[in-house]
């Protein structure tokens, strides 16, 4: 389910890739997605990855009551949030964006005010999908996510054409909020009688060390758009959909090793059945070595001549393809660090080591931004995808 899903996303992005050439317009797509999902990633991955094992400690009456409580919670936060957003746009695209034109800094502020909400119903996507995998329901949440995704491509198919980027921006607002209803559709009525706040004063307490450290490091894509932005016309989107193609590896990745892998573990923890924990993660780790190196290899060997039948349509030029063949080529070590390093972030958010977590991440996050800066002013648009690769590596390794 999570492959189909991903594959979808893809044939999205080739859609609007080739519909439109990667140029100002999808630069100022990719731009204004950028704060909205950083935010939906810092709070919403945040505090789902802690709310597995705290859903799964607490006995099947509490849950729901608890459950209901937290969403109502976290519910009223991500609206503020993207309310703010919504109001503040042509502060923060102005800052963010300085090598963009004014009439581009205008269509970025158009689309980061219909993208603002995103964060509400992406937010709470990532926590309700986090309440049914601590009952174990692995399957719903990918369906769910199957046909969202499968409605925006429906939309991007008859529709971008006609009515543009603004189309992909409403189709992607519509494809969380359909998600989200989906989702919370599946979880029990409502339930509040004998809710207290100390749930959520204990679930702070435990998503603080890593909601702190990952407002830090998390913010690595709005680095990398900010550089991009000074580069030739078209090096957001480059970047952006080489990141997203490794994006969708790792998502997967994530979903089908390192989420379960949480849930497993976190009920092993209880068991004390700590020497299976460490087999099945060694097992877990070394194939996923294994097979992240392979598809590296087989990127740089055979990288171009795929892009050239994947992206050789429409509007893509060939100077474009070989730029993006260039940065996926160097952006292959995302994978080998970025599949390691999230099963092992995985096994110590179920051993209660976030703090460990966000520690690491947020050190390697200054020294991998040091060297997108001098990488940036060297080497242009590859430096800052050098600066990208060696964050995931350095942060796997430690």
């Amino acid at each position: 389910l999570a492959l189909t899903s991903m594959l979808l996303s893809i044939a999205i992005q080739w859609q609007i890739i080739v519909g439109l050439g990667p140029g100002a317009m999808t630069d100022a797509y990719f731009a204004s997605q950028v704060v909205p999902t950083v935010l939906m990633a810092i709070i919403g991955s945040s505090v789902s990855h802690v709310l597995v094992p705290f859903v799964i400690e607490m006995t099947p009456g509490k849950r729901q009551i608890n459950t209901w409580g937290m969403l109502l919670a976290l519910m009223a936060i991500f609206g503020s949030l993207s309310a703010v957003l919504f109001i503040s746009a042509p502060a923060w695209v102005a800052v963010l964006f300085p090598g963009f034109s004014a009439e581009l800094v205008e269509l970025t502020i158009t689309l980061s005010r219909i993208l603002s909400f995103v964060l509400l119903f992406g937010g709470m996507s990532a926590v309700l999908t986090a309440v049914h995998q601590a009952e174990h329901r692995f399957l719903l949440p990918e369906a769910w996510m199957l046909v969202s995704t499968l409605i925006m491509l429906v939309g991007v198919t008859l529709g971008l054409a006609t009515y543009g980027i603004i189309l992909v921006a409403w189709l992607s607002l519509l494809r969380h909020a359909t998600q989200f209803l989906f989702l919370l559709g599946g979880i029990p009525r409502p339930a509040l009688d004998g809710f207290r706040l100390s749930v959520l004063g204990e679930l702070w307490q435990r998503a603080r060390p890593l909601l702190l450290g990952s407002s830090i490091y998390k913010t690595g894509p709005i680095i990398d758009r900010n550089l991009a932005s000074m580069t030739p016309v078209g090096g957001i989107t480059i970047i952006a959909f080489a990141q997203q193609l490794y994006g969708i590896a790792l998502t997967l990745a994530d979903k089908a090793f390192a989420t379960p892998f949480i849930a497993i573990t976190s009920t092993l923890m209880k068991q004390g059945k700590h020497a299976t924990i460490r087999r099945m993660y060694w097992r877990m780790w070394s194939w996923s070595l294994i097979v992240s190196l392979a598809i590296w290899v087989v990127i740089i060997l055979a990288g171009e001549w795929a892009l050239e039948l994947f992206l050789g349509y429409g509007l893509v030029k060939t100077e474009d393809i070989a730029t993006l063949s260039t940065v996926m080529a160097i952006m292959g070590g995302v994978l080998a660090g970025g599949a390691t390093g999230q099963l092992s972030a995985a096994g110590l958010y179920a051993c209660r080591k976030s703090a460990d977590v966000a520690r690491i991440a947020v050190i390697n996050f200054i020294i991998a931004t040091l060297i997108k800066v001098i990488g940036f002013l060297t080497l242009g648009l590859y430096g800052i995808v050098v600066g990208i690769v060696a964050y995931q590596v350095i942060n796997a390794v430690v």
